[in-house]
């Protein structure tokens, strides 16, 4: 089982006024809460040039090295999940767990708190950069405000980016 650290948990997920931390408001329930992760979030292989050559077994040395004794299980999870993912892609998808729990844990202290919340996984690859860069952190933000176009250095832009964006503005609706 992993858990974060109480000073990881602190900096990464307490809302912030401008440089200041808000102040904790129990009224705040009443504030619909939108929560998501990317896939890949911040390992990709934009700067790595060796990406392509990340082998399984180093997949598997640095899962033992972060995720300790059930590593290989969970490397196998995520194997089913994503069948045809590379062995860096995985690497990248499996980087990001603690991005994914930080968000479950707001999304559930929202919950607890009574109020609405709505949590995503943005998983859409686009093939610009040669999919060398995959989900990461933020890469949504394009989609959801129907801006493909607008960012086709990111998105490739075309009539699929613009589906997708289409298609994610729709499910972001009112919220952005």
């Amino acid at each position: 089982h992993l858990v974060l650290g109480d000073r990881a948990r602190r900096v990464l997920a307490e809302p912030l006024l401008g440089d200041a931390r808000a102040p904790s408001n129990p009224l705040a329930a009443h504030i619909p809460l939108i929560v998501g992760t990317n896939t890949a979030e911040f390992v990709n292989g934009v700067d790595n040039a060796s990406a392509n050559l990340f082998t399984v077994d180093q997949l598997e040395s640095s899962a033992r090295m972060e995720l300790g004794e059930n590593a290989r299980k969970i490397v196998d999870c995520y194997r089913r999940i994503y069948p045809n993912e590379s062995a860096f892609g995985l690497h990248s998808i499996i980087s990001a767990w603690w991005m994914r729990r930080l968000a479950v844990d707001q999304l559930e202290a929202k919950r607890r708190q009574g109020g609405v919340a709505y949590g995503y996984l943005f998983n859409w690859a686009a093939p610009a950069m040669e999919e060398r860069i995959a989900t990461y952190h933020a890469c949504e933000i394009a989609y959801a405000f129907d801006n493909a176009e607008l960012c086709i250095n990111q998105t490739g832009g075309g009539p699929v980016a613009g589906r997708v964006a289409s298609i994610a503005a729709a499910a972001f609706g009112p919220v952005v």
